[in-house]
């Protein structure tokens, strides 16, 4: 009984240190010709689920909308990485150039080549940590990267998922590079077809191009599982019309709190696809278990 008592202890003891103290790390991927960084929040209690966020154009693995959800997807307990985009070729010799939506088209072939050998190191980091399933996530030109990938690993077969992809998440999607619609790969409705994962579609109210793509996407998507959400952007009253309208693409306003719109959304579809033990979760179970330790022992 009194080694039952210990072991119960033992094992509530390991779970309490393992949900409060979560690695958060600047990791290095190797990835094409050089290593590419990517930032890591570990969930707690080693969970099975992770997810990889792509960032929106001329922005970073911090930067809006992937920053706030590897924070609160984090918190919820899945274990998160958020990695640098490629650099479209024309930008390579002047890195102060502001990147442009024509640079990428202009390097399609070897920017999207790029983003499959950072997402495949991915994966396999996320493998060596015991995950076996993986959501990808991305806003604005994220989402064409993230939705590429799916679209192209799943076809063509470079290899299998392992861990196996069972979501994506496109944020601030909108279908068309140029008008009229071209055949490249960044228009979302060149490779949704191609896609048979659930789907999580969300845009800003204010977001027009992203609100009017959803029905086409849906349309044109592959699988039985398409979720869309249009949520309300706030009034900006010191910004213009196209101001404006950046700001709802970013997502201002309905993000940036645990508790927000966007990571609310998230999360809570997150937990119908590939659920994980929320840590407040955990710290019920682990004050059970001590609770009956500390009441064998009496009784022994």
């Amino acid at each position: 009984m009194k080694n039952f008592s210990k072991q119960v202890l033992a094992a509530g003891l390991f779970c309490l240190l393992g949900t409060a103290f979560n690695a958060h790390a600047t990791i290095i991927l190797t990835a094409g010709a050089d290593g590419v960084d990517g930032l890591l929040l570990e969930g707690a209690n080693s969970p099975k689920v992770g997810v990889i966020l792509m960032h929106g154009r001329a922005d970073g693995p911090d930067g809006f909308g992937v920053g706030d959800l590897r924070d609160s997807l984090n918190q919820s307990g899945y274990t998160t990485l958020s990695i640098n985009n490629p650099t479209p070729d024309t930008n390579v010799d002047d890195l102060t150039k502001t990147l442009e939506f024509a640079d990428y088209l202009a390097s399609e072939g070897t920017v999207f080549d790029e983003m499959h050998s950072r997402i495949w190191a991915s994966l396999d980091y996320f493998k060596g940590l015991g995950i076996n399933q993986v959501v990808l996530a991305g806003i604005s030109l994220g989402s064409r990267f993230a939705s590429e990938f799916a679209a192209h690993t799943q076809v063509n077969g470079e290899r299998a998922h392992d861990p196996a992809l069972v979501g994506l998440i496109n944020m601030s999607s909108i279908n068309n590079p140029v008008s009229p619609p071209s055949l490249s790969e960044f228009n979302i409705l060149n490779t949704i077809d191609q896609i048979m994962l659930p789907v999580l579609d969300i845009a800003g109210d204010g977001d027009f191009h992203a609100v009017n793509g959803q029905d086409p996407r849906e349309t044109a998507y592959g699988g039985s599982d398409y979720t869309k959400v249009v949520l309300d952007c706030p009034d900006y009253p010191t910004l213009d019309a196209t101001q404006s309208y950046w700001a709802c693409h970013a997502l201002f306003g309905v993000r940036g709190d645990y508790n927000a719109p966007l990571e609310t959304t998230v999360r809570n579809w997150m937990q119908r696809v590939a659920p994980v033990p929320e840590p407040a979760t955990l710290m019920l179970m682990v004050t059970g278990l001590l609770g009956l330790g500390l009441h064998r022992r009496k009784r022994a």
